[in-house]
């Protein structure tokens, strides 16, 4: 009798160490979760709306894409411009990521490459008189390269902006609208490389 009492102290002393440490180890690690960095892969799929020059969805469209890793994003959309629907595929890398320590908002440098797809129409009128003039094409196949600058907010709130170039690879057609001889003298075989301003709004869930 005389030893099983100590023997319970030291047993009901175990355990509560134990049971202390085990609840220092799950704080510990609900602080390193909180204080673990972001990532864009947190909410890997996000739908957008996009708007501006020559954009890989026309003036204005939608993209869904989906986040493989924090670095490479995959995606879709359609939109369109003046002379109709245009289809497009895209991959945005991110080598450059950064968060706000204060805000948790993600931000990055990266570069989306894309190949999109549609009818094109490019007004090349030289004066008011040939305003109306236009050279249309059926179908153009763009590959296009931007640096974009893309915010994602701790909500899912998302924002981009970029810049480049879109290049032709395929065209068909052209024919041509308006004043007849003006067409006649400025005709052009193919679609001509276009810079490109693209603005995104969406959501990222």
């Amino acid at each position: 009798m005389g030893l099983a009492i100590p023997l319970v102290a030291t047993l009901y002393a175990s355990l509560a160490v134990a049971q202390e440490s085990r609840g220092l180890t799950d704080g510990q690690e609900q602080r390193h979760a909180l204080n673990a960095p972001r990532k864009f892969s947190d909410r890997p799929l996000m739908i957008q709306l996009r708007g501006g020059i020559d954009t890989l969805v026309g003036l204005i469209g939608l993209t869904a894409s989906y986040d493989i890793g924090n670095r490479l994003a995959l995606g879709a959309g359609f939109g369109t411009n003046a002379a109709g629907l245009q289809l497009a595929v895209f991959a945005r890398v991110r080598p450059f990521i950064w968060e706000n320590g204060r805000t948790r908002t993600l931000r990055a440098l990266a570069f989306e490459g894309s190949f999109s797809t549609g009818s094109t129409v490019m007004a090349m009128a030289a004066t008011m008189a040939d305003a109306s003039a236009a050279q249309h094409w059926s179908r153009v196949s763009w590959v296009q390269g931007e640096v974009v600058y893309e915010v994602r907010t701790v909500s899912g709130f998302s924002f981009t902006v970029g810049s480049g170039v879109a290049v032709p690879v395929h065209s068909q057609g052209p024919w041509c609208s308006g004043e007849v001889e003006w067409c006649s003298r400025n005709a052009r075989s193919s679609a001509q490389p276009l810079p490109t301003i693209t603005v995104g709004i969406g959501y990222a869930f």
